[in-house]
């Protein structure tokens, strides 16, 4: 004979809900070296479902063996990346960090150079002597300091912990592989949240989330993958030393806003003005305002034009709270945290938004939010085919 349980009281609801929270937030924190590379998994799992999808349906594969095959390219890519091209740029990151740790003991003498020194441009001359400037050469060299220090930290991290990162990867491509191959085909069956009465809003709010994370991760790795290419080729034009490194330091800085140009335009500094070789015999100063100012003229260019183009205004965000985020996202999570700054912050937004509507007996959704859009990929799968189909046609002609 079946008993039918008693329902709860109000009172027990919200002490079991309020339970639930602190012991979630409690894991969140016992184990938060835990939760970004899970976080990772996800995300990766998520964003090669489309290609794991396109190779079952096109090629009439089984849906395991598709996306096996999917990471087996993975896995040969990063291996080749290693051979090829990790060791030397690990070095490089080290040879930079040796050139960080030398400027720092000639800055004092460059600041006391430009602040006491007289330079001619061409018919013009400036006499900086004139100007008392030595107080402003010291908080400029103290503010240096301690930028290039913090940076220098950072930098011997990631040349000291590669084995540690290598080891994550590892267990990132692992956990999003077993996603992914168990789902079956379906995207929901990756992560389901079931809330009764409330699928409609947890589908909505999915939706909402997987638009940001998608399209921060295609734009963003095209913006970062353009810019190292792009500072690849300016800087080795130039015969700038460690020019590798530098525009893996460029790409990444164009994910923290004010902040992440500011260091990239500093390190450029250093290692144009105290490199030995010069560009056309030319002076350390003339020399170093070229390389500085042709990069300063790239960014311009990403930032009104590429970026805007690729990216748009997906995230709507404004740079002042990715700013914000990212360094709380460094304290909580570390140097990925601020890499991943710009999406946490956008999703806290929607999350927040969607709890302060419902307290106050609001439609979650306006009715006036248009729809949101497709994340648009790089390559469209329509234009795939057609160009596949006119590649056969001009073959059958032949």
């Amino acid at each position: 004979m079946s008993v039918e349980s008693p329902p709860w009281s109000r009172n027990t609801k919200l002490v079991v809900a309020l339970s639930l929270v602190a012991a979630l937030f409690g894991l969140l924190i016992y184990f938060r070296r835990l939760f970004l590379p899970l976080l990772l998994a996800f995300l990766l799992a998520y964003l090669l479902y489309s290609p794991a999808y396109f190779l079952s349906t096109r090629l009439r594969l089984s849906w395991r063996l598709a996306v096996t095959l999917i990471y087996l390219l993975i896995l040969a890519a990063l291996i080749g990346f290693l051979t090829w091209g990790g060791i030397s740029l690990v070095s490089q990151f080290q040879n930079l960090l040796d050139l960080l740790q030398n400027s720092l003991q000639k800055l004092p003498e460059f600041f006391r150079g430009l602040t006491q020194g007289s330079f001619a441009f061409g018919p013009l001359s400036f006499d900086f002597s004139r100007f008392g400037m030595s107080n402003l050469s010291d908080q400029l060299l103290g503010a240096a300091q301690s930028l290039l220090g913090r940076l220098t930290s950072v930098l011997g991290a990631i040349a000291s912990e590669t084995a540690i990162f290598l080891g994550w990867t590892l267990f990132v491509l692992v956990i999003s592989y077993f996603l992914l191959v168990e789902s079956g085909g379906l995207r929901d069956a990756m992560l389901r949240i079931e809330v009764p009465r409330y699928q409609a809003d947890m589908k909505r709010l999915m939706q909402e989330i997987e638009y940001i994370w998608s399209a921060f991760w295609r734009g963003q790795l095209i913006v970062v993958g353009l810019t190292v290419l792009l500072y690849s080729l300016l800087l080795s034009i130039f015969g700038v030393r460690y020019w590798l490194g530098l525009a893996f330091v460029a790409g990444i800085a164009r994910l923290l806003p004010y902040i992440g140009p500011t260091v990239n335009w500093t390190l450029l500094f250093l290692a144009a003005y105290f490199q030995d070789y010069k560009l056309f015999g030319l002076s350390p100063l003339v020399y170093t305002l070229l390389v500085l100012g042709s990069a300063i003229l790239m960014d311009q260019v990403l930032d009104n034009f590429i970026s805007p183009k690729i990216i748009g205004e997906s995230l709507k965000i404004h740079p002042a709270a990715i700013l914000v985020g990212a360094l709380i996202a460094a304290n909580l999570l570390g140097v990925i945290g601020v890499l991943i700054a710009a999406p946490l912050v956008a999703m806290t937004r929607v999350i927040l938004r969607y709890l302060v509507r419902k307290l106050f007996d609001l439609p979650p959704w306006p009715e006036t939010e248009p729809p949101l859009p497709s994340p648009s990929p790089l390559i469209s799968t329509a234009r795939l085919q057609r160009f596949i189909h006119s590649f056969r046609k001009k073959e059958k002609s032949t």
